[in-house]
């Protein structure tokens, strides 16, 4: 090999070399506390009400739940009158998403009829008229006249 061949790769390859130790020394790097620290950090996702709306619509939409069971007639039948077939509805779930809590419930206008899944807020009253005052993962409370009843869900057979 010449000499101004390998005079021309001996200045590619310091070239190269300088290249390479000015990148390193030049970029910060974080510190490895600093690189645990940012993956141990968990945020929860930021909600948003349109996603909250679809979501308990797509829930509604799939009907994943099994018959509502039979609501109790709150007014009177006027005498002589036909009775009108009961309404069916059961509770049959929670729906939590940040600090909105629901209670997902199974209606039915009339026995064998379509069924639709309604949701009742905390604050809102069921269709035997106990009001929902508490919704956990796994819990509903009601307020009725005779004081508190506590639904526990999902409970082993």
């Amino acid at each position: 090999m010449t000499s101004s061949k390998t005079t021309l790769i001996a200045a590619i390859a310091a070239a190269l070399v300088f290249a390479v130790a000015i990148g390193w020394v030049a970029t910060e790097m974080p510190s490895s506390a600093a690189i645990r620290a940012e993956a141990d950090r968990w945020q929860p996702p930021n909600l948003i009400p349109a996603a909250v709306e679809a979501s308990l619509k797509m829930i509604s939409e799939r009907h994943p739940w099994g018959a509502p069971a039979p609501v109790a007639p709150t007014a009177a039948q006027a005498p002589g009158a036909a009775a009108a077939p009961a309404a069916t509805w059961r509770l049959a779930g929670t729906v939590i998403e940040g600090a909105q809590s629901r209670v997902v419930m199974l209606y039915s206008a009339q026995p064998g009829g379509p069924v639709e899944i309604r949701y009742v807020a905390v604050g809102e009253k069921l269709p035997d008229g106990r009001s929902v005052i508490n919704v956990t993962g796994d819990t509903i409370t009601l307020r009725h006249d005779d004081g508190q009843t506590i639904i526990k869900l999902y409970q082993p057979r």
